[in-house]
């Protein structure tokens, strides 16, 4: 959605929006800690044993305010080095990743989920998620803020969810089939956030951490969807450098082994290129001669009878492209064994 910032204040709609909440959760708190009744519902004994009950399960919300806390301290803090040089932004960033574990461990401390009461398929902290999903980023309408506008920061409730879910991850809770899918998913959104304001650091770690879940749930695809991400967001991350360019390299061929038949578009590619180059030069052959020397020594070297009738630098031509070829054959086969048998553990 994209809305009026002039007639639409999105902070000041959020601070009522939990203002509703708070009043919601005191009001409910009210209601449960009341005096108990002795009217036809049972007896009074019986009603406060079961309000007893209630309140002796702890409530996830305990923990919310926290983790609210320290996601606004978080942003702040991130939002003091977003716009730094490339090299400089990653090894803040990933200094600030590491406070973001000391983060978790604090809350890990006081966390103790409602196991007894909580609904199944569905995570403890879940209205913290659908805040982050329902963040209306009016800054999306101009990416570039102009030289008199505010640089607008990250959203609080983007680190609030990834705190949150990692709380659940490291949690005493354990997740069904079900809870796993839903938080990987989460993961990945987060993901996708991190990417949109360039915290490449962060989206690398939130792809991980859905691989990890996804893996725990043998969901093979979804899991190589994540790794791919990862190592596409790793990169990214990394200072331009002769290894950066060897990774963006892999990405661009094979997609680092995720997707091995892209190697059959690079092959055909170098077929072509190498025959073009034969065209090129000194002899005269025909069509037909130089597709058959490009095709067969691509796949097959040509021996010394078989080039005899060519050229000094066409035979050169010729064992260039033998060398690759047989470099980037070797390749596919083993990408393509290696996809083959992960297929087969679905």
């Amino acid at each position: 959605m994209v809305v009026d910032a002039a007639r639409f204040d999105l902070t000041l709609w959020q601070q009522r929006w939990r203002a509703v909440r708070d009043l919601r959760d005191a009001n409910a708190e009210t209601t449960t800690t009341g005096p108990a009744s002795t009217g036809d519902g049972g007896s009074a004994a019986e009603q406060i044993g079961d309000e007893e009950q209630f309140r002796a399960i702890p409530v996830a919300a305990d923990v919310r305010p926290l983790i609210t806390e320290h996601a606004q301290a978080y942003a702040r803090e991130v939002d003091t080095f977003r716009y730094e040089p490339h090299t400089r932004r990653q090894e803040l960033e990933q200094r600030s990743l590491e406070k973001l574990h000391d983060m978790v461990s604090l809350v890990l401390e006081c966390y103790d989920p409602p196991v007894a009461r909580r609904n199944r398929n569905n995570l403890v902290l879940a209205d913290i998620y659908f805040e982050a999903g329902a963040v209306l980023d009016v800054a999306s309408v101009s990416e570039r803020p102009g030289p008199h506008e505010p640089r607008r920061g990250v959203p609080a409730e983007y680190f609030a969810a990834l705190l949150a879910a990692e709380v659940e991850f490291h949690g005493p809770v354990r997740l069904n089939y079900t809870e796993k899918s839903v938080l990987a998913d989460l993961y990945e959104r987060v993901g996708k956030w991190m990417l949109e304001y360039g915290l490449f650091t962060h989206a690398a770690f939130a792809y991980k951490r859905a691989a990890i879940v996804h893996y725990q749930n043998e969901e093979t695809a979804t899991q190589e969807r994540c790794e791919l991400a990862f190592a596409r967001a790793r990169r990214t991350a990394r200072p331009v450098g002769l290894r950066n360019l060897g990774m963006l390299a892999a990405d661009l061929l094979c997609g680092y082994g995720y997707l091995p038949f892209r190697m059959l578009g690079w092959i055909i590619a170098q077929i072509v290129l190498f025959t073009l180059l034969l065209a090129f030069t000194p002899g005269e052959y025909s069509i037909s001669e130089m597709a058959h020397a490009g095709i067969i020594n691509f796949f097959s070297p040509l021996g010394l009878g078989d080039t005899s009738g060519y050229s000094g630098a066409a035979r050169i031509v010729l064992v260039i492209e033998s060398f690759v070829g047989t470099l980037s054959v070797l390749v596919f086969v083993v990408l393509l064994a290696r996809r083959l048998l992960r297929s087969g553990r679905r």
